[in-house]
């Protein structure tokens, strides 16, 4: 699931980038596949982080993510041309995803995810919890205590 779309990154950058980032045939139109591929690999990296703290695919999806993955996604597409500004959006963002995985930067709309005895993940309703073990045990051979 990707966190961003063509009309997001054309909202944000315009539509001449797109172009120029998306047409690798030179024909004036934006490739089939190839934007959308860099945005699903962005939203990819952001799950790889998020996951560690919310269930994931996050929905809904913060603005910070959407900024997130678009930074990512520019990034990706521009390869060696990336500008500075570019190139400055994506350690931008990279800082935001160590902030997400640190807990520095907390999601307000994401759920948190939870870990169950069996291993297994779930979510909350946006709260972590755990279940207390047993406090106390009979020591072996013991029957009663009084």
């Amino acid at each position: 699931m990707a966190y961003a779309s063509s009309a997001d990154f054309i909202s944000a950058f315009g539509e001449t980038e797109w172009l120029q980032l998306t047409d690798r045939d030179l024909d004036d139109v934006s490739d089939t596949g190839v934007g959308d591929a860099a945005l699903i690999a962005a939203s990819d990296t952001v799950d790889r982080y998020a996951s560690a703290i919310y269930a994931v695919p996050l929905s809904p999806v913060d603005a910070v993510v959407k900024s997130i993955t678009l930074a990512l996604a520019r990034w990706d597409l521009s390869g060696n041309a990336a500008s500075e500004r570019t190139t400055e959006g994506y350690k931008e963002a990279n800082k935001r995803l160590a902030d997400i995985a640190s807990k520095r930067l907390l999601l307000s709309a994401a759920k948190i995810s939870t870990a169950s005895s069996d291993g297994t993940t779930g979510s909350s309703g946006g709260m972590a919890y755990s279940t207390p073990s047993d406090g106390f045990t009979a020591a072996p051979g013991i029957t009663s205590y009084l």
